[in-house]
C-alpha cells in the first residue's frame, strides 16, 4: 500500500501523535508498505521523522487553505496515496475526506474526537469512554476500540517479568512529554519538597521541552537530590527501575501501564481526562483531575503521593493489574487491519494513478 500519514507535533500539543504515528508506521513498512509523512510547518515532529528514515512534507499555514485541506489533497495525489492516516487536532474539513473518498482513498482516523471520524473507513480508539458518548450513527466504517488497540513503541512489548521485590527506597518517576507545555514538572518540584517519606526522584525532560531557565533555578535550590534524565532514547528501561509515577495523561499512561508502573496523573486535555479516568477504573493508576485546577489542591495531591509511595503492596497490585491489559502490539494489529481492509475493497482503478 501508499499510505500517507498527516499528523503534527510541536509544543502547544506536544509530541505523542508523531510517536504513535511513527510506531504504526515502522508495522506498515515492516509489512512492506511505502509510508509519507505530511507535517504542518516545521516543527520538532519532523526530527523524529527524519531519525526514522521516512520521506516527509511540511506544508506552511495559509489563510485561503483551511485547516490544510487543498494541500493535503495535492500531496495524496502527487505521491498517488491509496491509504490516509490521519492523527489530528487541527481544523482540517470533513469535505476534504469525502474528496479523497471519491478517489477511492482509504480514510483512517486514530483517536479522533471530530465529525470527522464519521467518514473514516476504519476508526481506532484506545478503552476511553468518550468513544461511547459520540453520536455513530451516520458512520459506516469499522469502529476498534479497547486495550488491544493502543499504539505502544516496540520496546514496550516482550518484556520480562516484573521484579517481585520493590526498591528498598521507592523510586519515583516524573514524566510530562516530550514539551510538557504547562510546565508541570515545575509544579512537580514545588509540590514534592515538603513529603516527609524517602523516595528517590527521576525527572525525565523531553526533546521540546521549554521550561528549561525556571527549571535549572529550582532544581539549584531544591532540598532533594533529582536524577535529570534529558530526551531519554528508551524510556522503557527507565519505567522498569520505577516503582511510581507522577505523570501528564496520554500515551505515556499506557507506557507505565505495560511496564508495571502504577501512575499518578494530572490531565491537560478533557480527552487525557477521560482517558485517566479509564486507567483508574482499570485499577492501575490514579487520575487527580485537570490542570490547571489541580494548582489549588497541591495539600490533596500531596498526599495522595505519600500514600502511594508508603504502600508498597498497593503500587505492586495495580501494576499487575496495568501488564495483564496491555501486551505493546497495538500497531502490528492496526497495520493489518488496514492491510485486510485495503485488499478487500481494493478498487479496480484508482482515480490518483
Amino acid at each position: 500500500m501508499r499510505v500517507l500519514i498527516r499528523c503534527d507535533g510541536y509544543g502547544a500539543i506536544g509530541l505523542g501523535h508523531v510517536v504513535r504515528c511513527l510506531v504504526l508506521a515502522r508495522a506498515l513498512r515492516r509489512a512492506g508498505d511505502q509510508v509519507f509523512f505530511a507535517l504542518r510547518e516545521s516543527q520538532p515532529g519532523v526530527l523524529l521523522v527524519e531519525q526514522d528514515g521516512f520521506a516527509y512534507e511540511n506544508g506552511a499555514r495559509l489563510p485561503d487553505d483551511p485547516g490544510g485541506a487543498s494541500w493535503l489533497l495535492q500531496l495524496a495525489r502527487e505521491r498517488q496515496a491509496e491509504v490516509v492516516i490521519l492523527d489530528i487536532r487541527d481544523d482540517l474539513p470533513s469535505a476534504c475526506l469525502e474528496e479523497l473518498k471519491k478517489r477511492s482513498v482509504l480514510i483512517v482516523t486514530l483517536d479522533d474526537p471530530s465529525e470527522r471520524r464519521l467518514l473514516a473507513d476504519l476508526a481506532f480508539y484506545p478503552p476511553v469512554p468518550q468513544v461511547r458518548m459520540m453520536d455513530w450513527r451516520s458512520f459506516q466504517g469499522e469502529l476498534h476500540t479497547g486495550w488491544e488497540w493502543v499504539l505502544l513503541q516496540e520496546r514496550f512489548r516482550n518484556l520480562p517479568p516484573r521484579q517481585e521485590r520493590p526498591n528498598d527506597t521507592p523510586r519515583l518517576l516524573l514524566t510530562f512529554g516530550g514539551s510538557d507545555p504547562a510546565g508541570l514538572s515545575l509544579f512537580a518540584l514545588d509540590l514534592l519538597e515538603e513529603i516527609a517519606c524517602p523516595f528517590e526522584p527521576c525527572l525525565v525532560l523531553g526533546k521540546a521541552f521549554c521550561h528549561g531557565e525556571a527549571l535549572t533555578k529550582k532544581l539549584a535550590h531544591s532540598c532533594r537530590d533529582y536524577r535529570v534524565l534529558r530526551d531519554v532514547q528508551d524510556m522503557a528501561a527507565v519505567m522498569a527501575e520505577a516503582d511510581l509515577a507522577l505523570a501528564a495523561g496520554g500515551g505515556t499512561g499506557y507506557e507505565l501501564a505495560v511496564m508495571g508502573v502504577p501512575a499518578i496523573h494530572i490531565a491537560l486535555t478533557e480527552d487525557h481526562l477521560l482517558a485517566c479516568s479509564e486507567l483508574e477504573k482499570a485499577g492501575m493508576a490514579i487520575c487527580l483531575g485537570m490542570w490547571p485546577a489541580i494548582q489549588e489542591q497541591t495539600l490533596q495531591v500531596r498526599k495522595i503521593v505519600e500514600m502511594w509511595l508508603a504502600d508498597a503492596q498497593k503500587r505492586a497490585a495495580a501494576g499487575q493489574r496495568g501488564r495483564t491489559l496491555l501486551d505493546g502490539y497495538g500497531s502490528e494489529r492496526i497495520a493489518q487491519a488496514i492491510k485486510t481492509y485495503f485488499q478487500q475493497r481494493r478498487p479496480e482503478t484508482n482515480e490518483l494513478s
